[in-house]
């Protein structure tokens, strides 16, 4: 590096005492930039120095921006030119009072006196050094001095006091002819004033010439000796510019033979330094990359449980496109693709096997990223380091990543040759321009908060946790819906680890041939398995079945998650021998449905330990989430001696009721063993608020925990042991203990819930819980249809004094519903009561909302004050479903009429087929998308005969009843005769039968054609709608007439199944099961069956309906069975 010293500026001063030059260094103001002396130097120069002088010109102290002088006192620098240094005691001492006056002189005089000051200066200047006699260069006029060159725009001239004679002569000469002038006027001689004054005017026009000859004579003298002062100022200066030069280049050579000096032996310094620079960015990048290879080893060597390792976690991105001649020219993210890796290891590989599994990218042409930046900012440093890992290779936990150079990453990437070609050529480039790009966004600061701060980000990169993992398919657009991300494989290795692989190694790892033996075994008991999750979901009819099963599962050895339902009442050994295989198949998810496990007869003696054997396995050091459901008592029925420290249990979810009294089996006891929980789910009877807090301080892992307590239902989302989200179910206010009251207030309630009507004693309850609950964002009320227009109000009038007074309320949600939270579409017409739900959606900052509606008047109501007829007139238009099964003219006024600035919301409209009078006004709303009808096929069938010949091509809804015991004769032939297949009604989905009566055999063949399946092969104009609610209720049928209308239902799109109050029976249930079990489809989405009321109802046993139940759910997950 070389020195270059500062160029030193000077000026120079002289007294004006003595013509001697005096040089003082100037300095350079940092702040201004430029040049400046300062005072005291000057005044350590010159003993006595008032102030400045530049000629005639005084120089002023530099001020600040308040025009106060700058401290320390300065002057600015004058480059060639000899200031002047008044000093006390000589000729300038009146010009200091005089500058003092100056100074001090009032904003208001600076105006007036400045120029009268500024030139008596200029003129006793001249006075004192200027004076010239101009008598040589004027043959008459008088001798001049200028005592000020201008003042108010007039030359003042007075005469010397050395006036030649003739010109006194000539001003005596002239007062006489002013005299004589005078005289004439007095005397009245008008001729000779006349010409006197003709006389006087010519003697002052020659005069008035002279004045003005002699004012440009002063103006040309005063430029010349302007000129003279110019020249000899600029001489001056020359002589001081060409010495100050001199010495300027004599100390010139002086630096540079210094400065050559020092660099001479700074080279050597620079030299040696440079070669230690260059040793220690070796060092800083070995170490850097060795701390990122660090990183990512920890990241290799994490190891994941089953319920945090739901998708793969290893991925890249690379180009996927590329500019002219094959380069990446500008990378953005758009042109990013992410490609996962399998994570084969020495758990892949065959005993005997000494070629090491390398990592390589999966058998998928990989994902184009759907949100780019949000991707990125959440993934990019985590990428990077992915991207390292490739690059540089790693060998950590039994997983080998070559360098890239000998890495066959692209071997077997399921892509189109072109783009594989492309790939395996630039694999090297597209990595090292991927991991520019990456280190360049992250530079930017785009790789999320945190991310990309200084260059030890890769010491605080962490696995990516399940959240993120489960979050990582929202950022991609994915094509192949249903198949597991990159084709991958998950596999569980012998210690528990979770990994994904490809298909070949995981067939490496799990012998085929037995894979196949149990999705074979599998099917064959209408089980689902899902090879790819190692998930399987069976029923075993039997212990002889089970074994069986046991077996194949063992050997196949690809078994992760279990959902299992044993459907017989297995006894102490037969548990043991589930539990023993459970352990060998090294099975990490496991659930038991134990609706079959009653009282055995013959194992009375182990009823107090029967189920040991299950609460054993949570101790199994394989087991990470056991969920018992459905079994009756299980805590009554384990010893003390099945628990045991269970340090991988995650989750636990028992449906059975913790004893509070067995202080051994009780919940503080349980947790004891159980410390390592991050969820809980359990049942008890006691404070669930004091029981919550408990929980907090045992499990420290603790996220998210649900405690049953009857009356209350607590979901509580934890973070290091503090509650984050609290979501409550109470069954009603009136009912609701002061503990539990105080917890709702005092935790971050976020969600609540109450199943029955609030009274109007507990409106100030709910009062509080809105006031007091800052965060609470849902509200759902169980609520009777009376009561929904006040509790609607309340709602309103408290979010509107939240925001009146803080400006904002986390209140977003508010549902009615019908008692105990049953949805709208849960009715399904069983009853004849009015019902009113409604759904308010609040906007952020105010308190306007969105509203939707779903009514269903079963009566005429009364003729004013009704609360549902209030509640009709004030919010009616919101009705999105409305059911008027008596359908008036101010009703319908109510839920057609729209307020202004509103939309029309009504899509679906039940009407009977009396009150037709203004379905064309309903069918034909904006917003109208189905049309129901009820017929009373003892009444008005002729009319109802009309409307289905009318409306039968957008009839949605088909509701045929009997109101009485009379029936109009020849009715079923009637209807065969215009309805006589679902042609007809081409778009019904829901059809509904209640004819109170034993149909006839002969018309059975109707009821099928009205629930089957459109044919096969057949032309458009003869296709249907398949149904998705079918009710057949109160119909009585023999059992072959069962059996065909059971063998015709379309099960493909049914949601709901109705026979209440029929003579359906335990065979034709088991028959619709086994339909349902051998559906060719892989899911149902039946999620309602209704026996109520029903000979199979009367017969059923509990411990059958359950197993039926199970089996159903095999198709139908969401299968609901509705027996009481």
């Amino acid at each position: 590096m070389t020195f270059s010293p500062e160029k030193q500026v000077i000026q120079a001063f002289r007294s004006s005492s003595s013509d001697k030059i005096i040089h003082i260094l100037a300095k350079l103001d940092p702040k201004k930039g430029h040049h400046i002396v300062l005072w005291r130097d000057i005044q350590r120069a010159f003993e006595g120095a008032r102030f400045i002088m530049d000629g005639a010109s005084y120089v002023p102290f530099i001020l600040d921006e308040n025009f106060d002088e700058l401290m320390p006192q300065r002057i600015p620098y004058h480059p060639g030119i000899v200031l002047e240094v008044v000093v006390a005691g000589n000729n300038h001492t009146d010009n200091t009072t005089q500058l003092a006056k100056l100074t001090e002189a009032t904003p208001m005089e600076e105006k007036e006196e400045s120029k009268d000051q500024d030139n008596n200066l200029y003129s006793q200047a001249l006075t004192e050094d200027t004076m010239v006699d101009l008598s040589s260069t004027t043959q008459d006029l008088v001798t001049l001095s200028i005592t000020e060159l201008y003042a108010d725009d007039q030359p003042l001239v007075k005469y010397s006091s050395g006036q030649p004679d003739d010109t006194k002569l000539s001003l005596h000469a002239n007062n006489q002819m002013y005299n004589s002038y005078l005289q004439t006027i007095i005397t009245g001689q008008e001729t000779q004033a006349i010409g006197i004054k003709r006389s006087m005017d010519q003697h002052f026009d020659r005069l008035q010439q002279e004045i003005e000859k002699g004012r440009a004579l002063q103006e040309q003298l005063a430029q010349m000796q302007q000129q003279m002062q110019d020249l000899q100022q600029q001489m001056r200066h020359g002589l001081l510019e060409k010495q100050t030069q001199m010495e300027q280049k004599q100390e010139r050579v002086l630096q540079l033979q210094h400065q050559l000096q020092q660099e001479q032996e700074k080279a050597q310094e620079d030299i040696t330094r440079k070669q230690n620079e260059m040793l220690d960015l070796q060092k800083q990048t070995l170490s850097g990359l060795m701390r990122i290879m660090s990183r990512v080893q920890a990241l290799l060597t994490q190891t994941y449980e089953l319920h945090e390792y739901p998708v793969p976690r290893l991925f890249i991105v690379l180009p996927k496109s590329t500019g002219s001649g094959g380069k990446i020219s500008g990378l953005f993210m758009e042109q990013l693709r992410l490609y996962f890796l399998c994570e084969c290891g020495t758990h892949t590989m065959p005993e005997g096997c000494d070629t090491p599994h390398e990592v390589h990218l999966a058998k998928h042409e990989g994902y184009e990223l759907d949100k780019p930046k949000e991707f990125f900012e959440k993934y990019g440093t985590y990428i990077l380091a992915m991207m390292c890992m490739i690059k540089y290779g790693v060998i950590a936990a039994g997983v080998v990543v070559p360098p890239l150079a000998n890495f066959k990453i692209v071997e077997g990437l399921e892509t189109n040759q072109k783009n594989f070609d492309y790939l395996k050529k630039n694999i090297t480039s597209l990595v090292d321009d991927t991991i520019s790009f990456l280190q360049d966004i992250k530079s930017k600061g785009e790789m999320g908060e945190g991310l990309a701060a200084g260059h030890s980000e890769f010491d605080k990169l962490k696995a990516l946790e399940g959240a993120d993992l489960r979050q990582l398919e929202s950022y991609l657009k994915i094509r192949d819906e249903g198949r597991i991300l990159g084709n991958l494989y998950r596999i569980v290795t012998p210690e528990g680890h979770v990994k994904w692989v490809c298909f070949d190694h995981y067939r490496a790892n799990y012998r085929e041939s037995a894979i196949k033996r149990l999705e074979e075994f599998v099917v064959d008991n209408h089980g689902t398995f899902m090879k790819e999750r190692g998930r399987i979901k069976i029923g075993l009819i039997s212990h002889v079945v089970a074994k069986h099963f046991y077996e194949v599962m063992v050997n196949a050895r690809g078994v992760q998650e279990l959902e299992v339902t044993l459907k017989w009442d297995a006894n102490m050994d037969e548990l043991r021998t589930f539990a023993k295989a459970v352990t060998s198949a090294n099975v990490i998810r496991l659930t038991i449905n134990g609706a079959f496990f009653k009282r055995p007869a013959l194992d009375i003696v182990n009823r107090g330990r029967r189920f040991n054997p299950i609460m054993q396995l949570a101790s199994n050091a394989r087991i990470q989430s056991l969920q018992l459901k459905s079994f009756d008592d299980f805590f009554a029925r384990i010893s003390k001696s099945s628990l045991g420290p269970s340090p991988k249990l995650r989750v636990l979810s028992v449906e059975s009721e913790v004893p509070s009294q067995d202080k051994s089996k009780s919940l503080d006891n349980l947790l004891e063993y159980y410390s390592s929980l991050t969820t809980l789910e359990v049942k008890l009877q006691g404070s669930t608020t004091r029981t919550v807090s408990d929980v907090l301080i045992k499990l420290p892992k603790i996220e998210l925990l649900k405690i049953d307590g009857g009356d209350l239902f607590v979901t509580a989302g934890v973070s290091d042991g503090t509650i984050l989200d609290v979501n409550i179910i109470i069954k009603s206010l009136d009912e609701l203990g002061s503990n539990d009251y105080k917890f709702i207030l005092e935790n971050r309630l976020t969600k609540l819930a109450i199943k029955f009507t609030p009274r109007e004693a507990d409106d100030l309850q709910l009062t509080n819980i809105l006031r007091q609950c800052p965060l609470l964002s849902h509200l759902q009320v169980g609520c009777e249809g009376k009561r929904s227009l006040d509790l609607i109000n309340l709602v309103l009038e408290e979010r509107k004094w939240t925001l009146d007074g803080t400006g904002a309320s986390s209140l977003h949600k508010f549902e009615l519903m019908d008692e105990d939270l049953v949805p709208f579409d849960k009715l399904a017409n069983r009853d004849k009561s009015t019902h009113v739900q409604s759904h308010i959606t609040f906007h952020d900052g105010s308190n306007s909302f969105d509203m939707c509606s779903w009514i269903r008047l079963r009566d005429r109501g009364s003729s004013g004050g009704d609360p549902v007829d209030d509640f009709l007139c004030r919010y009616g238009w919101t009705s999105v479903f409305f059911d008027g099964f008596f359908l008036t003219g101010n009703v319908s006024t109510a839920v057609l009429k729209t307020p202004p600035m509103e939309k029309p919301r009504l899509e679906s409209l039940w009407i009977h087929c009396e009150e037709t009078s203004n379905i064309t006004e309903f069918v034909e709303s904006p917003c109208f998308k189905d049309l129901g009808l009820y017929v009373d096929i003892s009444h008005n069938f002729e009319q109802g005969r009309e409307l289905l010949l009318r409306y039968g091509p957008v009839l949605s809804k088909l509701h045929l009843y009997r109101s009485n015991n009379f029936v109009i004769g020849g009715l079923w032939t009637r209807l065969l005769t215009f309805i006589p297949t679902r042609i007809s009604l081409p778009v019904m989905e829901s059809f509904e039968l209640q004819p109170n009566f034993d149909f006839p055999h002969e018309f059975v063949q109707w009821i099928v054609a009205m629930v089957s399946s459109p044919p096969e092969n057949s032309a458009p104009r003869e296709q249907w709608t398949s149904l998705r609610k079918i009710v057949l209720c109160q119909v009585n049928l023999d059992s072959k007439d069962w059996k065909a209308v059971i063998e015709a239902i379309d099960l493909s799109a049914l949601e709901r199944l109705d026979f209440r109050d029929s003579n359906i029976t335990q065979e034709q249930i088991e028959l619709l099961v086994n339909r349902i079990s051998g559906h060719p489809s892989h899911s149902l989405p039946l999620a309602t069956l209704d026996v109520e009321g029903t000979k199979f109802a009367e017969t059923i046993t509990p411990q059958a309906l359950e197993g039926l139940t199970m089996e159903i759910r095999m198709k139908a997950a969401l299968i609901t069975v509705n027996k009481d």
